[in-house]
């Protein structure tokens, strides 16, 4: 976990097609510094016991081919080659991810939860107002991030990368792949829509205006079969 201070921050603005730029205030709070990956979700998905909710919340994930497959058997072992423990935990429904969140926090003593659009997009820019969680400029040869046009690191993960695995892709309060590797569920709905609700950042199949610390994409909450969508979580002071 990484610590987000409390006090204003710009938000909205450039890569936004919701909010224009302006100032929030938010509490202090800890976001996890990673993406949860597929082993620490497993770890919740081994401990259900009940045989409708793990076939509910099991990862089902696209490849690019017509269907999406189930991420691993019923003892819990992986099922494609592909597919890596130390990877982001991907495919799994906004109903799936607040399951987890509810059961760590009876493990640790502590109310976890998913963040919502503005916490993740403080813990994302920080308060000097920049577009990206690195700065203000973006260049596809830069190594800044695993995104869909960084031919190089697209050789290197094709589909997604252990988290913290392109480490100028970091902001300001050390979260670390908030730009690139896959996109982030939050909490908060989209305008208009309490059904749906915002994903932020990008991923390695994004388009790169994703990237931008503003933007909110969207993600069916009744789908788990969307390659590119994972989750971090908070936890409040």
């Amino acid at each position: 976990m990484v610590f987000v201070p409390g006090g204003p921050f710009y938000c909205g603005g450039e890569g936004s097609d919701l909010y224009r730029k302006h100032q929030r205030n938010l509490p202090s709070f800890y976001i996890k510094k990673y993406e949860v990956t597929v082993g620490e979700y497993l770890e919740f998905w081994n401990a259900l016991t009940d045989p409708v909710q793990k076939e509910s919340f099991m990862s089902r994930i696209h490849f690019g081919e017509s269907e999406a497959i189930a991420a691993w058997d019923d003892e819990g072992r992986l099922r494609d080659s592909r597919l890596q423990l130390d990877f982001p935990v991907v495919g799994i429904s906004q109903e799936a991810a607040a399951a987890y969140c509810e059961w760590l926090s009876g493990q640790r003593g502590r109310i976890i939860r998913l963040p919502s659009a503005w916490e993740w997009e403080k813990a994302a820019r920080g308060v000097d107002g920049r577009i990206y969680p690195w700065g203000y400029e973006y260049a596809a040869d830069a190594d800044l991030a695993l995104v869909i046009d960084h031919a190089d690191g697209k050789a290197r993960y094709p589909f997604w990368a252990p988290p913290g695995s392109f480490p100028n892709d970091l902001s300001v309060y050390n979260a670390a792949d908030m730009a690139g590797n896959v996109r982030e569920m939050t909490c908060t709905p989209m305008p208009g829509d309490d059904a749906v609700f915002q994903v932020k950042g990008g991923s390695a199949f994004s388009p790169v205006s994703y990237l931008l610390c503003a933007h909110a994409s969207v993600d069916d909450p009744g789908a788990n079969s969307v390659s590119d969508v994972g989750f971090r979580y908070v936890m409040d002071l």
